[in-house]
């Protein structure tokens, strides 16, 4: 494997309304969680969710029934120094996707510094 991989796992919630950014806080607490106005769309937000092994794939599944706004995914972020590499997605990460029916979203960056 190589010597320097990233990989981030996540759930986000894309252009979603303040409402909805304060049901997902209750709902899952402040912590692990990126709160950010929405690019494309400056009166709407994207919330990102760090997804770690803990993570109950249920919950998942009721939160986003829960937000029924905006653009949902499951967001797989992959950076690595070299380009060729084969990854496997996580038994944990796997059973969200199954879990929640969202589609896989991946970001795939290689850098040969």
């Amino acid at each position: 494997m190589n010597e320097y991989v990233e990989i981030d796992y996540s759930i986000r919630f894309i252009g979603i309304s303040e409402q909805a950014v304060k049901c997902i806080v209750t709902f899952l607490g402040a912590e692990n969680i990126t709160i950010n106005p929405y690019y494309k769309d400056k009166t709407t937000f994207s919330v990102i969710h760090d997804l770690h092994k803990d993570v109950s794939s249920e919950l998942m599944k009721e939160l986003s029934s829960k937000i029924d706004e905006g653009e949902k995914d499951i967001f797989v972020s992959i950076f690595i120094m070299s380009d060729s590499e084969i990854f496997e997605i996580p038994d944990y990460v796997q059973r969200v996707i199954n879990s929640t029916g969202l589609k896989t979203t991946i970001s795939f960056t290689v850098s040969f510094e």
